[in-house]
């Protein structure tokens, strides 16, 4: 606060290096016109050092990360697995029906906000820790749209029962049915343990369309594929997992409780994708062929 910086304390009241600071501060601004409104040049330029001196200027911005070797002080990870962690979390926050023109001149040309992000380091780097505080960010954001979503529902419950008897006595009048309430969807941004058919169904309700798939151990993800079928040569996993990449629609093929088939239409099925693994573990993963 004000008060530390001046090195005053909070509660005393005292204000008086405050109010002078700030005094000086304005008579210096007055003298140099920046309360000019004529003076467009000037301001500009004022403006623009402001933005230097916010983002910090280039040379104090490389010896931080060289009196930190290029780690973050909190973690102790490197600065870069932070960035990456970010990035993918960031950009999974952003709704999936929102595409990226990459060329604006080609309106034929989007792509998703879908990104996969892995940091690759031994045991002890700090894998973890440095995806944590955004993983965390993505929880609470999710767990307050959860708490939105379910009064939502709740409000459609009411609405259906109250249709129901609407319905009931069209029946008996002969007159014609009401509209059904719309069923809301829900705001699902992350998961960390799933099956291709829980994403799916996830999917199907998702308003944002797509979500964050985060793996600490990133090759649990790789050695999960086809774990629940009768045969892992049939290999139906890994094609599956990698389309999340595209983000493109799909249609699910189901049968129904009478036997019959059931087809459900996703607008668009997409993940972005982070997490940890060892050199060793990739290595063996690739030579697996899961990425060819």
């Amino acid at each position: 606060s004000l008060a530390r910086l001046f090195g005053k304390d909070e509660d005393d009241g005292a204000d008086d290096g405050m109010s002078e600071a700030l005094a000086e501060a304005e008579r210096q601004l007055e003298e140099e016109n920046a309360f000019d409104p004529t003076g467009i040049e000037d301001a500009r330029e004022r403006v623009l050092s402001s933005i230097v001196r916010r983002r910090g200027q280039s040379r104090f911005r490389d010896r931080l990360l060289v009196a930190y070797q290029g780690r973050c002080a909190v973690t102790g990870c490197a600065v870069a697995m932070h960035a990456l962690n970010n990035i993918v979390g960031v950009g999974a926050l952003v709704d999936g029906r929102i595409r990226i023109a990459p060329k604006p001149s080609d309106p034929n040309w989007s792509e998703p906000c879908i990104l996969w992000g892995v940091t690759c380091g031994e045991s002890g780097v700090g894998k973890g820790p440095a995806a944590r505080s955004i993983i965390r960010a993505i929880y609470g954001h999710e767990h307050t749209l959860r708490q939105i979503g379910e009064k939502a529902r709740e409000e459609y419950q009411w609405k259906k029962s109250q249709w129901e008897d609407a319905c009931a006595k069209a029946r008996k009048a002969g007159g014609a049915r009401p509209d059904a309430p719309e069923r809301p969807l829900i705001d699902r941004l992350i998961t960390e343990n799933f099956t291709i058919e829980a994403l799916t169904d996830i999917a199907l309700e998702n308003r944002r369309l797509y979500l964050l798939i985060h793996k600490e151990e990133l090759a649990s993800l790789w050695g999960a594929m086809d774990a629940y079928s009768a045969q892992r040569a049939a290999d139906k996993d890994r094609p599956f997992i990698l389309s999340l990449y595209e983000g493109e629609p799909y249609t699910v093929d189901r049968a129904s409780q009478n036997g019959q088939p059931r087809s459900q239409f996703i607008p668009a099925l997409g993940a972005s994708i982070s997490g940890g693994v060892q050199p060793s573990t990739l290595a063996r993963i690739v030579h697996r062929g899961h990425f060819t």
